[in-house]
Formats: structure tokens, sequence, C-alpha cells
């Protein structure tokens, strides 16, 4: 994103450099609006649960930067913000918030289900930073079990029944 000029100048009118903060998702690097939809996109999309900064604080005053929420206002720089913590980094440092995410809040994996090719690196056991993405090969096709099969009939059967009964329905 590029920064828009300020109407005082190319920093804030007291010499700090103002700062426009954007709250993006540590594995696939999507934007959000806040931290709240940030940690729900964590959790429903991702499977992992973080933890929240605690409610109606606001973002302490830093000496190099003044924080800018109306991005029409204008700004110098754009960063990403930690939705867990005041954590931020410049534009473009995913690895950089992923680290620190990694590191400050070790998140939880709540859903395994979830796991996919754009997963970032998370910890093991033995506290390193590993890779567990996936290779892009596709799965191997599996063969239904008699079970499934049987299921799927079912399925079809009263799916067929339902159009019947509402074909007959909206006839009438």
């Amino acid at each position: 994103m590029r920064a828009r000029r300020n109407s005082t100048g190319s920093r804030s009118g007291k010499g700090r450099r103002s700062i426009l903060l954007r709250h993006a998702c540590y594995i696939c690097g999507g934007l959000m609006s806040n931290a709240g939809p940030t940690l729900n996109h964590l959790f429903n999309i991702h499977g992992f649960d973080l933890p929240s900064r605690e409610r109606s604080r606001r973002r302490p005053q830093e000496p190099a930067y003044e924080f800018v929420r109306d991005p029409e206002m204008g700004y110098d720089e754009v960063h990403l913000a930690c939705p867990s913590c005041w954590f931020h980094c410049p534009d473009g440092n995913l690895d950089a918030l992923c680290k620190h995410t990694q590191d400050e809040h070790d998140p939880i994996e709540v859903d395994t289900e979830k796991r996919n090719s754009m997963r970032r690196p998370s910890r093991s056991r033995s506290n390193s930073v590993t890779s567990t993405r996936q290779s892009s090969q596709p799965p191997p096709p599996t063969t239904p079990t008699q079970e499934e099969t049987n299921e799927t009939r079912q399925i079809a059967k009263k799916l067929a029944e339902l159009t019947e009964l509402f074909q007959t329905f909206f006839k009438g």
C-alpha cells in the first residue's frame, strides 16, 4: 500500500512519522479492519487461537510514531499490526509479524482439519521453527467404502423425494 503524504509534509507536525496500521493475518497475509476480525479469521479459517488484547485499552504513545486512524487523513508509512498486542512492523514484512506471533503468543492450533498449503512456519516440540508447508501434489484419490457409498445413495434418494415433494407442492 502506498503512503499518502500528510498535509503537513512527510512527517507529522511533531517530528514523528505518521503510521497507518493494518491488521494482517500472519498466515495468509489477508488484511482485516482491526484486531477482532483478524483473530476471528485466524480461528475460523486457519484453526488457530490467539489471545486478544485487554478491552478498552488504547495503543500507548510511541516517541517515533504518530498513529493515524483514517487513511484519508494521510500518512507516511503503513505497518502491519499484531492483533494480540501492540507490536507492529513495516508493511510487506509478513515474516517479522509471523516470527513475532510465534515467539510471543505461541498460537494454539484448535482445528487440525484446517491445515492447508498456506500454513506458515510453526513450532515443533523442540521449540524450533519448522516448516509445515505441504507438497503441491494433491493427495491420492481414495476409494469410498461400502458404508460411504450406501450413505451417498440414501442422501440422493432423500433429495429426490424432497424435490418431488416441492414440485407437487408448488403445482397445487
